[in-house]
């Protein structure tokens, strides 16, 4: 059995193809930059390419004889490209029917494609099951819940995974709970006149990584779509309150509003429970103080080069 990450470099594809490799698999990441020689993992072949190369992905999946996909390449945040919607179609969209074309013709037996919450928009429910109406409220949502409709309907064994905001060690795009952490440890002022109030199911790196691998490995999907996140709401103003403890001495103010993210209550993960056997272990306070511990060693790390 060999495993296809599709975005094997990015944030949760790091760390997916290092928690696949852990556990004995044969994987193959596929993004378009790979690692240098020494943060290459035993039993994980790179190879570069673009997510909407058909010819480079059928010859990899007939060459490595790929049964499972991960398709997790593409436009990743909901605040990039806000002023070109064009690339975030053309990129998702596009780059989710080739790897699903790529799949159908070499008969991979399971596809598991990343989507996101933000296939809900914003919504007052308290607790938002996979049946609340799906409603983009701006490209990259859009975007998502066009690919969820491909997926269901290519006529690939397959499910889409509706990830709530995730955050951990690696993340490179816009994370309010990194930039908090970051300006902290680095002695910086953080003085926002919003965000206090937006509220959002963060789950931690470890967690969804779990999740994503118990959907590639289980026989038992009895769904096509399925949350993935904390199972609980944060307001921001939480996540606030834990980093002025972790760090007293730092100066941290955040006003009232949003951070500009959708409105979203907390992710009903039933589902997933019931079918994966899996269920997130890390609450927001032990994953912000893993967090933060990951981030002070790579200051030292800096400090020493």
């Amino acid at each position: 059995m060999t495993i296809l990450v599709v975005g094997g470099s990015g944030f949760i594809g790091t760390h997916i193809v290092s928690y696949l490799c852990g556990m004995g698999h044969r994987v193959v990441s596929y993004s378009p930059s790979i690692p240098g020689p020494s943060q290459r993992l035993d039993g994980c072949h790179y190879v570069e390419g673009d997510v909407t190369e058909l010819g480079t992905l059928c010859q990899i999946m007939k060459e490595f004889r790929v049964t499972k996909v991960f398709h997790n390449a593409g436009i990743s945040h909901p605040k990039l490209y806000p002023d070109n919607p064009y690339k975030i179609y053309r990129v998702n969209v596009t780059g989710t029917l080739t790897v699903l074309e790529a799949a159908r013709l070499n008969h991979v037996e399971k596809f598991v494609h990343m989507s996101s919450a933000g296939v809900y928009g914003n919504t007052s429910a308290e607790l938002v099951g996979e049946e609340e109406r799906l409603h983009g409220e701006h490209p990259y949502g859009a975007s998502k819940v066009a690919c969820e409709e491909i997926v269901r309907n290519y006529g690939i064994p397959s499910v889409s995974l509706r990830a709530s905001f995730v955050y951990g060690p690696g993340r490179q795009m816009d994370c309010p709970i990194r930039t908090l952490l970051y300006n902290a440890i680095h002695g910086i002022p953080t003085i926002w006149n919003n965000g206090s109030d937006q509220r959002l199911d963060f789950i931690y790196i470890e967690d969804m990584v779990r999740a994503i691998g118990c959907a590639l490995l289980t026989d038992n999907w009895k769904y096509t779509e399925y949350n993935i996140g904390a199972g609980k709401e944060i307001r921001f103003s939480t996540i606030v309150g834990i980093v002025k403890s972790l760090y007293p001495d730092c100066i941290l103010q955040v006003g009232p509003g949003d951070l500009g993210y959708d409105s979203l209550g907390a992710l009903k993960i039933d589902r997933a429970r019931e079918d994966f056997n899996w269920k997130p272990d890390i609450d927001i306070e032990a994953g912000i103080r893993q967090y933060a511990s990951w981030l002070e060693k790579q200051r030292e790390q800096e400090d020493q080069a």
